[in-house]
């Protein structure tokens, strides 16, 4: 079962409890807001800028735009790494060589330690600390 710090029960979806929750604490999703705005707006201002300035076709410019893309959505966290595979099959929604990064995402995902895992999680639960995911869960494994 989730801790009194999780919007509803474990399974039971409530959009309206999730509404109080997030209402009572909108720092959460402005800290997360805030920390997607200043890891991406450095990325699309430097791609804005390579524009402006003519640099979009140069190739040593698009190796770099297309390696920082791939550091970006490696840092950006889980849901980003997902959402960067999947467009690195759709070369119908981005251009070409932001593709080649992305493509590394399909079968070379950085590893992190467990430990980074269970705090993200215990973080993202809203607990105290990694100890408190005993609580939460009835079996969490070690290792993946």
């Amino acid at each position: 079962a989730y801790s009194a710090a999780a919007p509803y029960r474990e399974g039971d979806y409530d959009p309206e409890a999730a509404d109080r929750f997030f209402a009572s604490r909108p720092w959460l999703p402005l800290g997360r807001l805030l920390t997607l705005t200043s890891l991406t707006g450095g990325f699309i201002g430097r791609v804005q800028m390579d524009k402006w300035i003519g640099r979009e076709g140069d190739e040593a410019t698009i190796e770099r735009r297309s390696q920082e893309l791939l550091e970006l959505v490696s840092k950006l966290g889980p849901t980003f790494i997902k959402v960067g595979q999947a467009l690195s099959i759709r070369q119908d929604l981005l251009p070409a060589p932001y593709i080649r990064g992305l493509v590394q995402l399909q079968d070379n995902v950085p590893p992190f330690p467990a430990e980074v895992g269970r705090a993200v999680i215990a973080e993202e639960l809203g607990l105290p600390d990694v100890a408190a995911l005993a609580a939460v869960f009835s079996r969490l494994a070690p290792e993946p």
